[in-house]
């Protein structure tokens, strides 16, 4: 699917208050390393520890964003429901090479998942970190969410210095390639969202 914007963000749109407030929250669970597919861990792919939470009050932080940026990201999705937030923790050596977060109902049945007819529609990343403090990390995505990074073509990567900013939140559609690439001191903290609705008509 081709979109009108592939992503949209908003730059330090968090307070240090706001984002202490949700580390704070990361360090009551306990972190466990990050899973692939059917539960595997390849660390070939993907190299960080998640943890989850369903908190109330952390998707309402969230919610006047994404209501603004659907609508002048044109996109006009119908969006009804939110996974639990996922919070990562990138350490030295940590990724996430290439890859999309879309939820097809066909890939759902396959993995014995089921978020009753609904699919992943948009994706968003709150920075937690400063750019002081790591290097390495960067998220990056590809312009077309048509064009695979697997095939033989130069693929245009999109990245903005506002993505490394403490406090920035970020909104792609779920089918949008994108990475973490390795982190090479420090650590990156961030929070994850896949919000989901009706299967596209």
């Amino acid at each position: 699917m081709i979109h009108s914007n592939d992503y949209w963000f908003y730059d330090r749109a968090l307070s240090d208050e706001q984002c202490q407030s949700l580390l704070n929250l990361k360090r009551q669970y306990q972190l466990e390393t990050a899973t692939i597919d059917e539960g595997d861990i390849d660390s070939k792919v993907r190299k960080t520890e998640v943890l989850f939470t369903s908190e109330e009050w952390v998707y309402d932080l969230i919610r006047p964003y994404l209501e603004d940026a659907l609508v002048n990201a044109n996109w006009n999705f119908d969006i009804d429901w939110c996974e639990p937030a996922q919070f990562t923790e990138y350490k030295h050596g940590g990724h996430y090479s290439w890859h999309i977060d879309s939820m097809p109902v066909e890939k759902q049945e396959k993995l014995n998942i089921s978020y009753k007819g609904k699919i992943r529609k948009l994706s968003t990343t709150v920075v937690l970190s400063d750019s002081n403090e790591y290097t390495g990390a960067d998220f990056e995505m590809i312009h077309s969410p048509s064009l695979s990074p697997n095939e033989n073509k130069k693929i245009n990567i999109m990245k903005e210095p506002g993505f490394r900013n403490k406090g920035t939140i970020i909104f792609f559609p779920s089918d949008v390639w994108h990475r973490v690439t390795p982190i090479t001191s420090g650590v990156r903290n961030s929070i994850v969202f896949w919000w989901l609705g009706p299967t596209f008509r």
